[in-house]
């Protein structure tokens, strides 16, 4: 009876030195490509929020004073260099292309926007009274922009500078026009222009 003897050779397990250093390498450059891929991805992708914050901040600051724009009309009083009102006088100081009164159609509630240019932000405030013939409460300025908005300017421009309400401009072919307000504002490193027009038609008491 013949003894066959079976050999089994052992194969080494695991990597050898020189296949481990090129797997390291071949990772290494996978990371790379993927890193210098995902950075760029994560800094557009923050770049793109924060100027959402921005605009969606601008959007709402806007809205709210097109809305005062559009249901009342600019003060006059406020405006018209030859008989600018003292209380107006008061609120805009020498920034008076930086601030903006608008007047409800009954003339019971006057509102201000201004830009801070200390505090970098936009301010409102409210002034009511029971009558045209009566003076204005104090009122109070409150801040309307948040942190998000970085403001470096604020300015409104008026059209037509007289006011078109007024018996004595009546014939003045060239004021007939509906009162409109062009604001131009400067923030985060972003120009935003836009025109806003009254809605508000007919002569107002305060002008009778």
């Amino acid at each position: 009876m013949n003894n066959s003897r079976i050999t089994f050779r052992s194969t080494p397990s695991g990597f050898t030195l020189v296949e481990l250093i090129i797997s390291i390498a071949v990772f290494m450059i996978f990371i790379g490509i993927a890193t210098s891929s995902y950075v760029p991805l994560v800094k557009a992708n923050k770049t793109a929020n924060e100027t959402q914050k921005i605009y969606r901040e601008t959007r709402f600051v806007l809205d709210a004073i097109s809305r005062e724009i559009k249901t009342g009309t600019p003060d006059y009083s406020c405006i018209d260099q030859n008989k600018l009102d003292a209380q107006c006088l008061g609120n805009q100081g020498t920034e008076t292309k930086r601030t903006m009164a608008v007047i409800s159609p009954d003339s019971t509630v006057r509102t201000f926007f201004k830009f801070d240019t200390t505090d970098k932000n936009i301010q409102i405030m409210r002034q009511n009274r029971l009558s045209a013939a009566l003076p204005w409460s104090a009122g109070e300025w409150e801040q309307l922009s948040s942190g998000i908005l970085k403001v470096e300017d604020l300015s409104f421009s008026f059209f037509p500078e007289k006011n078109p309400y007024e018996s004595k401009n009546a014939g003045t072919d060239a004021l007939q026009w509906q009162p409109s307000v062009s604001i131009k504002l400067t923030t985060n490193g972003y120009d935003f222009r836009t025109t806003y027009s009254s809605r508000v038609y007919g002569k107002q008491s305060l002008y009778q």
